[in-house]
């Protein structure tokens, strides 16, 4: 600032160039007068002087350059200054922001954590049950390959099978064969049960026609006893002990015409009776088995067994030839 203040301006006492300084001597150092100056010599410190003064103001004006690019850089220093003191607060506020961030998270990491721990036991027992997961695997893979074998095995058995089909086809066509004639059996099995049911029911009728005859083969029996006849009904039924008696009195006659049996011609007309009626029953018999399919010592011997379920062979009297 001093600088700029002389700018431009002499000194009042000019200085000479040997060290001395223009103007009264002080006073305690007065000597003898100044020398005379000479013209030539005086232009020739004035130029000295001027090119001086002239150097000076070149440094003046220089330094005054030097001055205003320092203040320009001082200013752009104080900017940048600015500038970074609100990028510094700017960066603080950011890390202070990001730094309650953090604590924050870590707050809650640390809560989850603690909420986290109930779950180490659940996590070690689903680690164990992965590996016993893992063993039972490693079973089933083994029990896979041996079914993979097995079905190999299998398979190349059943290759050799394909000559059986044939055979089944044949007895699919039969099995066919079989159920269509089943089929048909079936149905001829319902006309053979309504022709057994008209049977049984015609058997029904002879039975009590039969038991009427034994009826009056006893009456018969009864009116013989009562007139005297030399054989006894009896007999023929199988009871030998009662006979007839030829003679007795009045009471007795009474007892004995109870007990006396039929004469001969009458036992052999209802034997006859009733043989013709059984070889009639025989041949209808034979006749609706013929018709049904069965054979005749079939049909004969079912029906003649349920005959003589019906009526016992005891209650009548025996067969005359």
């Amino acid at each position: 600032m001093f600088s700029m203040a002389g700018r431009n301006r002499m000194p009042r006492h000019p200085v000479n160039p040997h060290g001395f300084r223009d103007g009264p001597r002080p006073f305690f150092n007065r000597g003898p007068g100044p020398l005379p100056v000479y013209p030539v010599a005086l232009e020739e410190e004035l130029d000295i002087q001027h090119s001086e003064n002239q150097r000076i103001a070149a440094e003046n004006r220089h330094l005054l350059d030097e001055n205003v690019n320092l203040e320009r850089d001082l200013h752009a220093a104080k900017d940048e200054i600015h500038r970074l003191d609100e990028l510094i607060n700017k960066l603080r506020a950011d890390h202070d922001l990001k730094f309650r961030g953090f604590i924050e998270k870590n707050l809650k990491i640390e809560a989850d954590l603690r909420a986290a721990e109930p779950l180490r036991d659940e996590v070690m027992r689903l680690r164990a049950e992965a590996q016993k997961l893992n063993v039972l695997r490693q079973d089933l893979t083994g029990q896979i390959h041996g079914l993979t074998q097995e079905i190999t095995r299998i398979r190349s058995e059943n290759k050799q099978l394909s000559a059986l089909r044939s055979d089944v086809d044949g007895i699919r066509n039969k099995l066919a064969e079989a159920r269509k004639a089943l089929e048909y059996e079936k149905k001829a099995n319902a006309e053979q049960v309504q022709q057994k049911d008209s049977m049984e029911k015609n058997l029904m009728s002879m039975a009590r026609e039969i038991e009427k005859l034994r009826a009056e083969l006893l009456n018969v029996d009864r009116r013989g006893n009562a007139l005297g006849g030399g054989t006894s009904y009896a007999m023929y039924n199988g009871f030998p002990d009662t006979r007839y008696s030829g003679g007795g009195s009045s009471a007795d006659g009474e007892t004995n015409m109870e007990q006396a049996g039929p004469s001969l011609a009458e036992i052999y007309v209802l034997r006859k009776l009733e043989k013709k009626k059984t070889e009639d029953l025989k041949k209808k018999i034979t006749s609706t088995g013929n018709e049904d399919g069965d054979t005749d010592e079939q049909m004969q011997s079912g029906c003649l067994s349920w005959f003589q379920k019906k009526l016992h062979p005891s209650s009548l009297p025996p067969t005359i030839s």
